[in-house]
C-alpha cells in the first residue's frame, strides 16, 4: 500500500532526506520468496505531489452454485478415475481362464540293435 501523508517540519535524518519536500511516499512490501531478490529497491524524488492512486486487487474463486470450481473439477475427476481404474479391475477378474495345454511325456525310448 502506498500513502502519501503531508508533514510540515521533517527533523533529523529523514528531515535532511525529503528537504525540499513536503511529503512522503510510504512502502509497504511482502516477498515470500527473499532469495528471488536480485537488486535494492530505488527511491528517487518526483517533481510533483501528485495525488497517490490505491490499486486494491480483490481476488475471487469461480463458483458454480456457491461451490468453488476447483472443488468441483478435484471432487468429480478423482470419483471418474477411481472408477475407471476399478472398472479394469473388474473387467480382469471376470476373463476366462484358460488353462494351459497338457504337457504330455515323450514317447518311450526303444533300445536298438547293437552296432557292430
Amino acid at each position: 500500500m502506498e500513502t502519501s501523508p503531508r508533514w510540515s517540519s521533517p527533523a533529523g535524518a529523514l528531515g535532511r532526506l525529503a528537504t525540499g519536500t513536503p511529503y512522503l511516499t510510504a512502502l509497504t512490501r511482502r516477498f515470500p520468496d527473499p532469495a528471488r531478490i536480485s537488486g535494492d529497491h530505488e527511491l528517487h524524488r518526483t517533481g510533483a505531489d501528485t495525488p497517490v492512486r490505491q490499486v486494491i486487487h480483490e481476488d475471487r474463486l469461480s463458483e458454480v452454485a456457491g461451490i468453488p470450481a476447483w472443488l468441483l473439477t478435484v471432487g468429480g475427476g478423482l470419483p471418474a478415475a477411481v472408477a475407471a481404474v476399478a472398472l479394469l479391475v473388474v473387467r480382469r477378474s471376470r476373463r476366462a481362464v484358460i488353462p494351459p495345454p497338457p504337457v504330455r511325456p515323450p514317447p518311450p525310448i526303444t533300445p536298438s540293435a547293437p552296432l557292430g
